[in-house]
């Protein structure tokens, strides 16, 4: 299967709130989440950036909450659908989102 149709088959079967295996699940985004995402600090969320740009990953976050919408992240952002989703997979981590969720807080205050 190609990589593009695995991950739309990843995005629908999210959207549609249904479960894969965990550990197919857990390869498919670590490998999608590696290949975009980079933290400039070991051990800290909110210095994720984008690999190909650098861009931070909360703005993008943070738009995505607001729009709910990855489509409208990557055109409004200038980037790749499957890199909004890879920053979207990195935000949904349990141990990222409160972090992440912080650091929008305190940028909006």
């Amino acid at each position: 299967m190609a990589r593009s149709a695995v991950l739309d088959l990843a995005t629908w079967l999210h959207a549609a709130d249904c479960t894969l295996p965990s550990s197919w699940e857990t390869k498919v985004v670590d490998t999608l989440i590696n290949k975009h995402i980079r933290l400039d600090v070991e051990g800290a969320p909110q210095t994720a950036r984008l690999v190909d740009s650098a861009v931070p990953v909360w703005p993008l976050i943070g738009l995505y909450k607001v729009t709910h919408d990855i489509g409208v992240v990557a055109a409004d952002c200038d980037v790749p659908v499957e890199v909004v989703q890879a920053a979207v997979m990195f935000y949904e981590q349990p141990d990222v989102r409160p972090v992440i969720d912080a650091k929008l807080a305190f940028a909006a205050s």
